[in-house]
Order: structure tokens, then C-alpha cells, then sequence
């Protein structure tokens, strides 16, 4: 009996079928599913197909790692980008192009200092914001790097007032500091800014800005300067220490350090 035949005679009776139709099956040896199944999971030497496990997760990308060779990328991080590496495709963070991104954060405690350790090397700037600093009496604070105590800062610091703006000019000095304020500082915040902090072949310059000083109860004032770090053997910034003057503890505020690209 042909093929025909025995479409022909078949229960229920199939719609109709051509030819052309019949060819598309000739020489079926077993089931078709099972034969797809084998090509999707072989390569011949004329031509290649994706294995449809060659997948395992949801978001996988499909590239081709050489000529007529599927590969599988499997899916990125949250925020990554697709960019290209050595020729083929990878998921890596974005580029550098600006903003900052917190790299440590905490309580000022309640010691003299608070030490922040193993900062990331992968920035080009330092951002360090110091808010609502308290402490057991009038007092000072600034920071230190790399825990360096030597006498390798120095620095400019303008201040003004309701009733006199002044100029201090400190030279070799073991930290620096932004300026004078009373223990009850809830409402204190300082900012530094340390550039091009992973240059390990010069010296670092950083800036300081601080708003919202009370001195003495009596006035109001605002202060700000730039320096330099310079130790004998310059150095990339690995760790910074928030300090207050010598004897006097901090009793609040918090800071933040951001890497800023």
C-alpha cells in the first residue's frame, strides 16, 4: 500500500493533503519531534545548531564565540552594560561619566576618632560629608590619611563672621582641620573634597567647606580652605580618620564617603 493509501484510509480522515505536502515526509523513519530533537543537538562539519540547553537561565544571551560557534553569555548584574571584551560580547558596569556612589557610611561614635579603612581604588575623587558632629567640649575636628601622623599637612582657611572675615595659614601640621566649633553642633556639616586620590606619584590636594558654625554663642559663621598632603613618599589614599582635637571625644553625627568618578 503507498503512502497515499494509507493517508487515504486513515481514521479520522485527514484534511486534504498534497503532494508536495507528502514529499516533506518521505523517507520518515521515526518520530519527527525526535528527529528535530537530534539535529538541535548536533554539529556536522557543514553546519551548526544550538543545542537548546545550551541556555540554563532566564535573560542568557546567545553569541557566537567563533566562526559557526554559539556560546552562551549568561545574564549581567543589575545596572550592568553590554560592552565588548577581547572581541565578544560582556556584561560590565557602566563606563565612567560622572555621579558619585557611596563607598562608606557611619556613626562618629564616641572616641577622639573614627578610622574608615580599605577605601576603593576605583574612583577618581574622594567626597566626605561629616554631619551634625557633636562632642563632650568645644572642640575641633578634621581628618587624617592613611593614618599618616606626621607633620605633612598644611592648609589655608577662610573664615567669616557677622562682624570680621580672617585668614590662618597652618603649616606642618599632623591633620587637618575646618575649624573652631562648641559642643552642641547638631546642625554642623562639613564637606572635603581629596582629588585624584589614587595618584600615587604626587601630592594630594584636597578643599573643605563648612556652613552653619556657632562659635563662642555669639555669631554665626562659615568657613573654607584648601590644602595639601605631603608626605615625603606620596601615595594613593587607602584610609582616612575623622578626628577630633587631642582630648576631646566625639558624642554624635555621622559621616559619608563618597567615590566620585
Amino acid at each position: 500500500m503507498t503512502k497515499a493509501r494509507d493517508l487515504a484510509s486513515a481514521t479520522p480522515v485527514p484534511s486534504a493533503v498534497s503532494a508536495t505536502e507528502l514529499g516533506y515526509v518521505d523517507g520518515v523513519t521515526s518520530s519527527i519531534q525526535t528527529q528535530v530533537d537530534s539535529k538541535l543537538a548536533t554539529t556536522t562539519a557543514s553546519s551548526t545548531y544550538i543545542p537548546k540547553t545550551l541556555t540554563t537561565t532566564t535573560g542568557d544571551v546567545i553569541y557566537a564565540s567563533g566562526a559557526n560557534t554559539p556560546a552562551r553569555l549568561g545574564i549581567g548584574s543589575t545596572g550592568n552594560v553590554l560592552t565588548v571584551s577581547g572581541g565578544v560580547p560582556t556584561w560590565a558596569a557602566p563606563a565612567s561619566g560622572g555621579g558619585m556612589t557611596l563607598i562608606a557610611s557611619g556613626s562618629l561614635g564616641t572616641s577622639n576618632s573614627v578610622d574608615i579603612n580599605s577605601i576603593s581604588q576605583s574612583y577618581k575623587d574622594l567626597k566626605i560629608y561629616i554631619k551634625g558632629a557633636q562632642a563632650s567640649a568645644d572642640f575641633y575636628y578634621g581628618i587624617r590619611l592613611n593614618a599618616d601622623t606626621g607633620a605633612n599637612y598644611s592648609f589655608n582657611l577662610f573664615t567669616n563672621n557677622s562682624t570680621t572675615a580672617f585668614i590662618s595659614t597652618y603649616q606642618g601640621q599632623d591633620y587637618t582641620y575646618s575649624s573652631a566649633h562648641e559642643l552642641n553642633g547638631a546642625q554642623y556639616f562639613t564637606v572635603y573634597d581629596i582629588y585624584d586620590y589614587t595618584n600615587s606619584t604626587t601630592r594630594k590636594s584636597y578643599r573643605f567647606q563648612q556652613d552653619g558654625l556657632i562659635y563662642d554663642s555669639s555669631f554665626k559663621t562659615e568657613s573654607f580652605g584648601f590644602g595639601q598632603w605631603h608626605p615625603s613618599t606620596p601615595a594613593a589614599v587607602t584610609s582616612l580618620t575623622i578626628r577630633c582635637n587631642t582630648s576631646v571625644n566625639f558624642s554624635a553625627g555621622t559621616y559619608e564617603v563618597y567615590g566620585v568618578k
